[in-house]
């Protein structure tokens, strides 16, 4: 068969593998769906079958955007329209029939399967793994009565490190249920995030430079401890872990997650009246800090006290996209793009600093 064509389809297979997208289950997810599609087409036309019309979805990376690339393959058993989406082959190339004579060839549809196979399976293990983390998880929270349960970064990188994340809540619900029955301990009402030792985060630490100026560092691993959020961080390793639990003020946790509770419980409630008011999809903040629920808490507050004039404003136009509202005092008040469906409105994060005017919503 045609080395090119060979050619033509690593290049796509490149740009669409699965593992490129762990941080985009959703364009992970129709990547494989595509790549499945694809090989089942081939698999048609090697078996001399007329293959239906099909139209596989894939995305791609360019730099930090994401960009959705869609080829029909058509009935007559051809991989050019495929290649041309892709940008591989030029409209003369295509009109000359490129991709179509290899697909007929047993040789390719073998060579295909090895090529296809080893991506699809690596994201289908993904998805097992990341369900078996979630299935963990949520009987873990249930088991001890958690407010909530995190592990591990926010997206794992491959299975190496989601077998971490499943070893790490092993360890964790070994642990809690050892104190519970032999201390007396609860942790109900609390968060967690458990981090694997292999993979924890490194620790800050108080510096001073050449020239005296105090400033923050980071270079010894992340040790167990209670954040100014309440939430409890712990390193699942099986001979420390116990240790530093009971070691652990848990009242004071509880105290400072109360207070996170109620800020996360002031944006729930004033998430849809802003909605409402502002004519959008929806509102949004971080609320991954204490400091940033506070910060968009005060923000509505101020928005909802010229709710009249905010109404006049607006009228009754509803808006197609949805508001994010930030504390970055880098970024403009309010930015803006026509290809995007989010507008993001920065609230300044200073104590004390005056309140913008209210920021006029593009029509």
């Amino acid at each position: 068969m045609d080395s090119d064509t060979k050619k033509l389809i690593r290049a796509v297979v490149r740009r669409v593998h699965p593992d490129l997208f762990t941080a985009h289950p959703f364009e992970r997810q129709r990547n494989s769906d595509s790549l499945k599609a694809l090989n089942s087409y081939v698999e048609q036309v090697a078996r001399g079958i007329t293959p239906r019309s099909t139209n596989v979805e894939f995305w791609v990376k360019d730099g930090e955007h994401l960009t959705r690339i869609d080829a029909l393959l058509p009935s007559t058993g051809s991989l050019g329209p495929l290649f041309y989406a892709f940008s591989l082959i030029t409209e003369e190339e295509l009109k000359a029939g490129t991709g179509r004579d290899d697909v007929a060839d047993t040789n390719f549809l073998e060579w295909l399967r090895d090529t296809v196979f080893e991506a699809v399976k690596i994201a289908e293990q993904h998805e097992s793994l990341k369900l078996r983390i979630r299935e963990s998880r949520a009987n873990i929270e249930y088991k001890y009565q958690l407010a909530s349960l995190q592990v591990g970064s926010e997206f794992a990188v491959g299975p190496l490190e989601q077998q971490r994340q499943i070893e790490a809540l092993r360890v964790l619900d070994a642990v809690l249920a050892t104190l519970i029955s032999e201390e007396g301990a609860s942790f109900a009402g609390l968060n967690f995030h458990v981090y694997h030792p292999d993979t924890c985060p490194l620790g800050a630490f108080g510096m001073h430079n050449n020239e005296d100026h105090y400033g923050l560092g980071a270079g010894h691993l992340m040790r167990s401890h209670v954040a100014d959020d309440g939430c409890l961080h712990v390193v699942a390793d099986r001979l420390g872990l116990r240790e530093a639990l009971k070691t652990m003020d848990l009242e004071r946790a509880r105290v400072l997650t109360k207070v996170t509770m109620f800020w996360l419980k002031r944006v729930r409630d004033l998430s849809p009246v802003l909605r409402e008011l502002l004519g959008v999809q929806n509102v949004w903040c971080d609320t991954r800090t204490e400091q940033n629920s506070q910060n968009f808490v005060l923000w509505a507050g101020y928005i909802l006290e010229q709710r009249e004039e905010v109404a006049r404003a607006v009228g009754s136009r509803q808006f197609t996209f949805s508001l994010l509202v930030h504390s970055d005092a880098s970024s403009p008040m309010v930015d803006w793009s026509q290809s995007s469906s989010i507008l993001q409105v920065s609230r300044p994060a200073a104590q004390g600093a005056a309140m913008p005017a209210t920021p006029a919503l593009p029509v």
